[in-house]
């Protein structure tokens, strides 16, 4: 993002014919799909694979609780893989959720209701397993140090939930645009041409969603 703020790096550097629909070197790196993306596929199913080794190898070992562990840290980081890779969260939400609930919730309380539900979910399968190991001793996993991963824990939390209630009073992108213009980015050639860009799509079509108020 301080490429974007400050300038570092001229973006023209990056364009190609296939790479021109936004004037933001942070967009087309943690877009939909885009190199960050792709780097979290293969760590989370690196992640999955050796978590479900560690899992076959406690469980033929006779290490009940050690496997049950591994076992849930599996199934939750797979989870994490499909809805990374797959965007199972929203397809599901839109094929089932909201044409079920429709009548009877409107979609801006639906979806977000869903979303909790899903990332309540995933919680539950990561935090069992780290309340297993923040116990004591009983699995020997000394060289885990479970308690290095609460600050990642917190801020995965932190992100997902918040991704999940972004659409109560859309008070992501009221903060992004806030950032936006108390950092004067909207003077920035790059910035000035994106908001103009975008206002144009909304325009043109009244249900065109995407801002650029989560990019700070």
């Amino acid at each position: 993002m301080a490429t974007d703020i400050l300038g570092l790096i001229p973006f023209e550097i990056f364009i190609t014919s296939k790479v021109t629909s936004s004037p933001f070197i942070w967009y087309h790196i943690f877009s939909e799909a885009g190199p960050i993306e792709k780097t979290q596929w293969v760590c989370l199913g690196l992640a999955t694979s050796i978590t479900l080794y560690r899992y076959q190898w406690a469980k033929t070992s006779g290490r009940k609780l050690e496997a049950r562990v591994f076992f849930l840290f599996a199934a939750g980081l797979f989870l994490m893989l499909l809805e990374d890779s797959l965007n199972v969260r929203h397809i599901f939400s839109d094929h089932y959720v909201i044409p079920l609930t429709q009548g009877q919730l409107e979609e801006s309380i639906a979806r977000p209701l869903w979303e909790l539900s899903f990332f309540a979910l995933l919680a539950a399968l990561m935090a069992s397993p780290l309340l297993m190991l923040l116990k004591g001793d009983k699995l020997g996993l000394a060289l885990w140090t479970p308690r290095r991963l609460i600050v990642a824990y917190v801020i995965y939390g932190i992100v997902a939930f918040g991704s999940a209630l972004r659409r109560l009073n859309d008070w992501q992108d009221r903060l992004g645009h806030w950032i936006i213009y108390t950092l004067n980015l909207d003077e920035r050639e790059p910035w000035k041409s994106e908001l103009e860009r975008v206002a144009a799509q909304l325009e043109a079509d009244p249900d065109f969603y995407f801002t650029i108020g989560y990019l700070p």
